[in-house]
């Protein structure tokens, strides 16, 4: 059980670093020319909702 949870949070920090640092401009505009500061702050929450973000951005595409 502890193995999937630390893949689990190994795959989210991964996701949420690509995400935050490269893949935000696309979601918000605004949001490409803020601080690494607000990056850090939104990255605990990409970590434990990566999958949901995925799942929205693939139905956005369709």
């Amino acid at each position: 059980m502890d193995t999937i949870l630390y893949a689990y949070l190994i795959i989210g920090f991964l996701f949420a670093c690509y995400f935050s640092f490269v893949k935000i401009k696309s979601v918000d505009s605004a949001a490409a020319h803020t601080s690494l500061g607000f990056r850090l702050i939104i990255l605990p929450g990409l970590i434990i909702l990566w999958p949901l973000i995925i799942t929205i951005k693939k139905i956005e595409h369709l």
